[in-house]
């Protein structure tokens, strides 16, 4: 294992990471790869249809996305996705075909938070008279544990414009629930698709 510097902030990861643990940022291996455009790619119909579901829920996940540093969208779609920034602005469509795999990883980051002695006391003088914001003031005393979690959604594909192979990954703190949803949406999509 080896310490590299975060492209994003500057600090010291490992190289095994998938994300930063300081900022969230993904971690960009630098592959040197000389495989070819894959020759079934050339003749292809690259369309993605039409959203596979009105509920978003299902099928879009929204967060980060490092390549235009701003929010995006992954949506779903009934031959491939698309990657949406900005108010409906499309930053690329990707056919099932092009997709080389599809990763989701989730990371939590622990923090250290100090509590809050003013608003401790206060609440415990409302509730248990002056004793209790004496007690309440010296339980705000300290630090404690806060757990953020993360995922990151990572798509490998091939670009037809480039023709070499690229990647995608939108991070998000809240929408983790949704990521697994997106994911088994997105797998069950591409097995109808191959069949």
């Amino acid at each position: 294992m080896a310490l590299i510097n975060c492209e994003e902030c500057g600090k010291e990861v490992s190289d095994k990471a998938k994300i930063c643990i300081n900022c969230g940022c993904p971690i960009e291996v630098k592959i040197i790869d000389n495989e070819p455009f894959p020759d079934y790619l050339n003749d292809l119909d690259f369309s993605i249809g039409k959203k596979i579901s009105e509920w978003s829920m299902l099928s879009e996940f929204n967060g980060y996305f490092y390549k235009t540093n701003a929010n995006a969208s992954l949506c779903v779609f009934e031959k491939g996705i698309c990657i949406i920034t900005g108010v409906d602005t499309i930053y690329t469509n990707i056919n099932f075909n092009q997709i080389i795999d599809v990763n989701i990883y989730d990371d939590t980051d622990v923090t250290e938070k100090s509590k809050s002695p003013i608003a401790r006391a206060v609440a415990g003088g409302l509730l248990l008279g002056p004793l209790g914001a004496v007690v309440g003031g010296i339980s705000g005393i300290g630090n404690k544990e806060v757990k953020t979690k993360s995922i990151l959604f990572e798509i490998n594909y091939w670009d037809i414009n480039t023709r070499k192979k690229d990647k995608i990954s939108i991070i998000s703190k809240k929408d983790i629930k949704v990521a697994m949803l997106v994911y088994e949406t997105l797998s069950k999509q591409m097995q109808k698709y191959f069949k």
